[in-house]
């Protein structure tokens, strides 16, 4: 009997090969030049997201939650904005794919960014996520007139 309830104790990994994630970096420019620090939402339209956050060259890197890399395929609005996006962290918003537009509001409430709306809270960025591995490019205006990707 304590054969069996040891092995009760050991944690299940979770299946992250069955939802079929995309991997997908990039580079985000404003006005020809490198965005640093900016946090990048991918968000589907059943509002579950993906986020990342530029390096000082613009390059990201989407992770599904704070274990996994990648995002779920399919049309993404893309949310870009430069302030902290959560209380609790500096580096990525609460929740990840399966979290609800009430943390992304939560978070886009407090946005402080000086990037046009039309880029983060009123985003009009469109990119649509394939299987594989892929880099999905955005070069911004400051006038706010990006609204596609670059793959």
């Amino acid at each position: 009997m304590v054969i069996l309830a040891s092995g009760c104790n050991q944690p299940t990994a979770p299946d992250y090969a069955s939802l079929g994630l995309a991997e997908v970096s990039g580079t985000i420019r404003l006005d020809e030049s490198p965005l640093a620090n900016a946090h990048v939402i991918f968000e589907a339209p059943d509002e579950s997201y993906s986020f990342g956050k530029t390096d000082s060259g613009g390059k990201y890197k989407l992770m599904f939650n704070s274990q996994q890399s990648g995002v779920l395929t399919g049309p993404k609005i893309v949310r870009i904005q430069l302030s902290s996006i959560s209380e609790d962290s500096a580096d990525e918003p609460s929740g990840g794919e399966g979290a609800g537009s009430e943390d992304l509001e939560s978070a886009m409430a407090t946005d402080s960014s000086e990037l046009p709306r039309s880029y983060h809270r009123d985003s009009r960025l469109k990119a649509t996520v394939a299987a594989g591995v892929q880099t999905i490019n955005f070069d911004l205006k400051t006038d706010g007139s990006t609204t596609t990707a670059t793959q």
